[in-house]
């Protein structure tokens, strides 16, 4: 009959559904509107810290944010997904062992067949090792910065597209009179000569 065609169609999809959610890389979890988690992939299970798919689903999604993420959620997140269908940004899980796990989460409703919010849907990426990558970069332009800010040489970044300085070390006031600030922003032909800069010209 009709009814047991579509009803083979559904299990069919769940079917589908369910294999391309266990081995997605990314995060998946659904709740209910309650907040009452129903589902959660390994990769989530993975993100929060927890053993067992059992675990996840006997807690609810606002259990895996810190009060004041918590608190962002209920006032902002859930009211815009009800609103617009979908919230995305980042915001860090509280995993079920009390680390904060940097994510960025693409929440969104799932409405029932008459188009009525049912469930709401979350796909998580783990950020945490672009997020060390970033701190470990901004370290370490820090510390060249200072050091660039500090030395007595004259020191300084072209970008060679524009031929405008982006980057002028503070010494570069006792050689060409103009402060770093004034230097920046400045290009190479405004402080080389007309000689200087047609041999610069060759070489770059």
């Amino acid at each position: 009959t009709d009814r047991k065609r579509a009803q083979e169609a559904l299990q069919e999809s769940e079917k589908r559904f369910s294999g391309f959610a266990k081995a997605s890389g990314y995060g998946f979890a659904m709740g209910e509107l309650s907040g009452q988690l129903v589902f959660g992939n390994p990769a989530t299970l993975r993100i929060v810290e927890e053993e067992r798919e059992e675990d996840f689903i006997a807690k609810t999604f606002y259990q895996y944010y810190s009060e004041e993420d918590k608190e962002f959620l209920i006032a902002d997140i859930l009211p815009t997904v009800m609103e617009k269908g979908q919230w995305k940004g980042e915001l860090p899980l509280l995993t079920a062992k009390g680390n904060l796990k940097p994510t960025e989460q693409n929440i969104f409703s799932i409405s029932d067949e008459h188009g009525n919010p049912r469930m709401v849907g979350n796909i998580i990426t783990d950020i945490t090792e672009s997020k060390r990558v970033q701190d470990t970069l901004r370290e370490s332009e820090e510390k060249y910065r200072l050091l660039a800010d500090n030395v007595t040489d004259n020191i300084w970044i072209l970008d060679l597209g524009t031929l405008i300085f982006s980057y002028v070390s503070p010494s570069a006031i006792g050689i060409t009179g103009y402060s770093a600030e004034e230097a920046m922003g400045l290009q190479l032909q405004d402080v080389l000569t007309p000689s200087s800069m047609e041999l610069a010209a060759r070489i770059l």
